[in-house]
Order: structure tokens, then C-alpha cells, then sequence
């Protein structure tokens, strides 16, 4: 007989387990990776992590640490998570490649703005069948060229482009000019 109490999908959990594990050797002091115990969807959500119910279980759907100071590789297991439609690793440290996702990913939006990574956008990633919206711009090392090959049904985009930051209502900007 099944418990009313609902549990997160066993897979999800040995995936985000070993992503933590991941990151952890890179960014050892890290206080959301650090909250993160127990199981991910349940009673207390793990920062950063937002689940859906499917068929009497929880799945992981939003991973969304942006701005978290975290640095290193991309975890190779984040393209494991079957489930998951959102991905925000904007605004950190993260550096190397992009991993290859699988053609059955799920993502919907990617957001890897803002970050050290290097290399190429991987065909995998351009060609997801339910991506609307990449976000990669803001990595100086990684090349721009493969944006002409951006899925005409993404919806947003910077094209690898880094936005300036438009300055706040009422900042104001002194400039000196010497002789």
C-alpha cells in the first residue's frame, strides 16, 4: 500500500545527489549547496529547486541558482535531470564548456548568462525540441558564430550578446575631462 505522503521521483533524487556532490568539490563553503539535505522536494525544498507532482511522486522541474558565487564546471549530471524545464545558472563563475543535452531533455528555458564558459554553443543545446528561450551572453570565451544556427522557435534570445546595464533612474554620471 502506497504512504499519502508523496516522495521525489528516485532517479531526480541520485541525480541531484551526485550534482551536489559535483559541485561541492569546487565550491566547498557554499551555503545553498550546503542547505541542501534530505529529500529535495519534500517538506523543506531544497534552495533553488522547484517541483512538480507526476503520477504520485514529485519531480524536479526549475533548477535556478543564479547569482550563488558558484564556480567550476558545469556539472555534467545537470543534463541527466529528465525532468527538468528551467535552468538559471546566470550570474556565477562557472567555466569550461557547455555539456551536450540529450534530444529528449525537456528545457524550455536556459539562462547560462553572465558566467566564464568557453567554447562553442553545442548543437545539442540549439537543436532541444521544446527550448523557447538560451540565455549564454556575458562569456567572453565563448564563441558567438554558432548563432545563425539558433532554433527560429526560440521566442528569447541574447544571441550571446552581453547587454550593457542601463544605468537606474536618477543615477547620475560625472565625467572629467583633462587637457
Amino acid at each position: 500500500a502506497r504512504s499519502w505522503i508523496e516522495e521525489t521521483s528516485q532517479t531526480d533524487v541520485e541525480v541531484i545527489q551526485k550534482m551536489r556532490e559535483e559541485l561541492l568539490l569546487q565550491n566547498q563553503e557554499n551555503e545553498a549547496l550546503e542547505s541542501w539535505s534530505g529529500d529535495p522536494c519534500m517538506l523543506f525544498p531544497w534552495k533553488g529547486i522547484t517541483c512538480d507532482d507526476s503520477n504520485g511522486s514529485s519531480i524536479i522541474t526549475k533548477l535556478e541558482l543564479s547569482s550563488n558565487n558558484l564556480k567550476g564546471a558545469i556539472p555534467s549530471t545537470v543534463t541527466e535531470m529528465t525532468n527538468l524545464q528551467i535552468l538559471n545558472l546566470s550570474h556565477n563563475h562557472f567555466d569550461g564548456y557547455i555539456p551536450s543535452f540529450p534530444p529528449s531533455s525537456l528545457l524550455i528555458s536556459v539562462d547560462l548568462s553572465y558566467n566564464d564558459l568557453t567554447g562553442q554553443l553545442p548543437e545539442s543545446i540549439i537543436s532541444l525540441p521544446h527550448l523557447k528561450s538560451l540565455y549564454f551572453g556575458c562569456n567572453q570565451h565563448m564563441s558567438d558564430e554558432d548563432t545563425a544556427k539558433l532554433n527560429s522557435s526560440l521566442i528569447n534570445t541574447d544571441y550571446g550578446r552581453c547587454k550593457a546595464k542601463k544605468p537606474k533612474f536618477g543615477q547620475v554620471f560625472v565625467m572629467e575631462l583633462y587637457n
